[in-house]
């Protein structure tokens, strides 16, 4: 019997396992902590996998235990498990990406400065341990505005962005010391010169260190007044487009310098009036994506790709020349909700459904639900898929998906809360 480990399988990760066995591989858990974190939990396959164990700072332990089912590999599932992949891949002579460089797959400031290091455009960073060392940061990012974010959380988890040092200030007072998404506490937080441009969001695999992008999204997103950004709009590009050209490239370059050889990539880049420059990546699948959907457009889906770089080279090999490269039109909006309360109806899902782009809808609240007004990335609403031959079409339902949020609740009819209720009056 042939097995894999997967560390930490949550997110989109947790479709490895059943994906694998397609190659007839049996998958193994390990988890990083016993207790899993609480946006994971329900993503969370347990009946996937033969055994499950749990980590330890007893590495040798876990790896002996490991050693008993001869893994063919160790994937991470998620962000959690980046590190910990890494280090058993290297303790078990299983194909992976070593643990030299592991810092610059997880930790942001190290990103950044090995990318300085190596020639490669990049913004300017500083580390931030205490409220003292703020004044000293600011002038090396030496210009306005100023990203303030954990080194080592995800998503828009704890991201600042500030226009004074008086908002620098209030940021780190807010963020040093808090346990951020990750499970993790805040000891230091990373000051990130701004970039402006037009952001991407860039899927990628490798293996025996050549990369291939296989997704590429025009990501819009939209700030908010005191607090961060929402998800506007993402927008799938032609891999073979003039757009896309000299992301690839830049892509290439940094997956390079972080000494990826195998597995999944994903990234945010900026094109600036520079040219492309990296705002962070991750060793790991995109989070939040409905698979099925970039199965219709592009014939292939991420954990396929991840899968088949491991299980089966030749198979790998053979996804990726059939892949649509072209633009076959697929959006995905960020639903934006402006109430409080909890959800007693979903409104407009009918007239939602026949539109004619309209592919699926996914995390949306169920009836019963607390929502809070949209203030952020991670209080994005659910997501709706767009899917059609015509760019045009995609646009128009995207109109009007905000038109109707616009209108009284938007999409959800909510029994509002007693501060909401106590503001009204």
């Amino acid at each position: 019997m042939k097995y894999a480990v997967i560390v930490d399988a949550y997110s989109t990760g947790a479709s490895l396992a059943d994906e694998l066995k397609l190659y007839g591989i049996t998958c193994i858990h390990v988890q990083t902590s016993a207790e899993i974190l609480e946006y994971d939990v329900d993503s969370y396959r347990p009946g996937d996998f033969q055994q499950r164990f749990v980590a330890t700072q007893d590495l040798k332990a876990l790896t002996d235990a490991l050693a008993e089912f001869d893994p063919m590999f160790i994937i991470p599932g998620c962000e959690s498990g980046v590190e910990l992949a890494d280090q058993l891949s290297e303790l078990m002579g299983t194909p992976g990406n070593g643990t030299a460089l592991s810092a610059c797959r997880r930790d942001k400031w190290h990103m950044a400065k090995r990318l300085h290091q190596m020639g490669i455009p990049a913004a300017r960073v500083a580390l931030i341990h205490q409220m003292s060392e703020v004044e000293t940061a600011i002038e090396t990012i030496d210009g306005w505005p100023v990203v303030i974010k954990p080194v080592n959380s995800a998503g828009a988890d704890g991201i600042h962005f500030c226009y004074e040092i008086a908002q620098v200030r209030h940021a780190v007072d807010k963020e040093l010391g808090r346990l951020n998404e990750m499970g993790l506490i805040n000891d230091t937080l990373l000051a990130m010169e701004y970039l402006a441009g037009q952001q991407y969001l860039v899927q990628a695999v490798s293996r025996d260190g050549e990369h291939f992008v296989f997704e590429i999204w025009r990501d819009t997103r939209k700030p908010v007044p005191g607090a961060g950004v929402v998800n506007d709009r993402e927008v799938l590009i032609d891999l073979l487009s003039e757009e896309a050209a000299p992301i690839i490239a830049y892509v290439h370059q940094c997956l390079d310098a972080f000494g990826v050889d195998i597995g999944p990539s994903f990234l945010e880049v900026m094109v600036t009036n520079n040219g492309p420059m990296l705002i962070e990546w991750a060793a790991r699948m995109m989070g939040t994506q409905e698979l099925s959907a970039m199965t219709r457009v592009r014939g292939v889906n991420a954990v396929n790709l991840c899968a088949a770089c491991y299980a089966d080279p030749e198979v790998f090999h053979s996804m990726l020349e059939k892949v649509n490269r072209s633009n076959a039109t697929c959006e995905v909006i960020g639903m934006i909700n402006s109430v409080s309360g909890q959800v007693i109806h979903h409104r407009w899902l009918d007239e939602l459904s026949v539109r004619p782009s309209f592919f699926k809808m996914i995390r949306a609240p169920e009836i019963g639900a607390s929502v809070a007004p949209t203030i952020g990335i991670s209080t994005n609403y659910g997501f709706i898929y767009l899917v059609h031959e015509d760019p045009a079409v995609t646009y128009a339902d995207y109109l009007w998906i905000r038109q109707k949020e616009a209108e009284d609740t938007g999409f959800f009819d909510v029994q509002l809360s007693q501060a909401a209720v106590a503001q009204a009056c």
